[in-house]
């Protein structure tokens, strides 16, 4: 080691990483928003995934924010969801020799009936009815007699 030159010990390395610097919150909600993954953003800032959720938890302001950005990707999963059922992807299929033979727009109804589920449950929501016919017979016994004359 070089003299006057100190080595940050592991604890404070750490505890630097969790620090709540503001622009380091700014940066892991903006990636936040894009991704919808907090191991992946927290991995980016070069901060566990604990470290945001203690942000969360001791930071009322970040909470805040922090639940804007999960609804900003929830948003922009939901288009993706709504464009692959409704608008399609584009699937290119190649011949022996690797050229194009054809392409066709491919539709998910899986991604369409969750969509519709998720925004018209009234009317797209799975429907479960029971019906019981027959009468019901209930039976009640007074066991506290027949333990005292077992003793």
């Amino acid at each position: 080691m070089m003299m006057g030159v100190s080595r940050m010990s592991d604890a404070a390395a750490k505890a630097k990483k969790r620090s709540l610097t503001p622009k380091k919150k700014e940066v892991f909600l903006a990636d936040f928003a894009d991704t919808g993954n907090v191991t992946r953003s927290a991995r980016k800032m070069e901060i566990s995934r604990m470290t945001v959720y203690e942000w969360i938890e001791k930071d009322p302001d970040f909470k805040t924010k922090f639940e804007a950005a999960r609804d900003e990707a929830l948003d922009l999963l939901e288009a993706e969801i709504q464009r692959r059922g409704f608008e399609g992807t584009p699937k290119t299929f190649y011949g022996k020799d690797g050229n194009v033979r054809s392409e066709v727009q491919e539709y998910s109804d899986t991604l369409a009936i969750f969509f519709l589920k998720g925004h018209r449950p009234d009317k797209y929501k799975d429907r479960v009815e029971q019906e019981q016919k027959g009468g019901l017979e209930i039976t009640i016994r007074d066991l506290r007699g027949e333990r005292e004359n077992k003793g």
